[in-house]
């Protein structure tokens, strides 16, 4: 049985703002989960793997949609979005110098993202690395490569 203090914490450990750094929806979900949850969600984490946010929004692209444009219309309108690691950092920016349970930091887990797609966005590399240098000489705690190490083996073009 779970009593109510462990179900709060199990709550709080995986709150909005992971699912919605995690799955594909559009960036006003996220804007009004970091409004419920403010600061103290960006740099919660997980009881699993340890993570905060910013590790599951590296761990996906940005939002795609295709619409149709109409009922009976067979022109497709495209709905486009920005990672939302641009996002979490714009909001917490430490959070970029945060190591999950594998000793992963958010920017390995962008290039593991990367080595297994066919898109390349190398603005949110480059802004990981922006808002965290060092993480350039830490090593990915599965691989135990360096972010360039990684970025060389995997399987994108970018």
């Amino acid at each position: 049985a779970i009593n109510n203090e462990d179900q709060y914490k199990n709550e709080e450990a995986w709150s909005m703002l992971h699912a919605v750094s995690l799955v594909s929806c559009p960036l006003i979900m996220l804007r009004l989960a970091l409004r419920q949850l403010g600061k103290r969600g960006l740099m919660s984490r997980d009881l699993k793997m340890n993570r905060t946010p910013l590790h599951y929004a590296a761990s996906r692209h940005g939002y795609r949609l295709k619409l149709f444009v109409g009922p009976t219309s067979r022109r497709v309108q495209l709905i486009s979005e920005p990672s939302p690691v641009f996002e979490l950092l714009k909001h917490c920016p430490s959070a970029a110098h945060v190591a999950d349970k594998n000793h992963q930091l958010p920017l390995h887990i962008l290039i593991e993202t990367l080595a297994s797609s066919e898109e390349c966005n190398i603005d949110a590399v480059s802004c990981l690395l922006t808002h965290y240098p060092g993480s350039l000489e830490r090593r990915d705690g599965k691989s135990k490569l360096y972010p360039f190490m990684q970025a060389v083996c995997g399987q994108s073009d970018c």
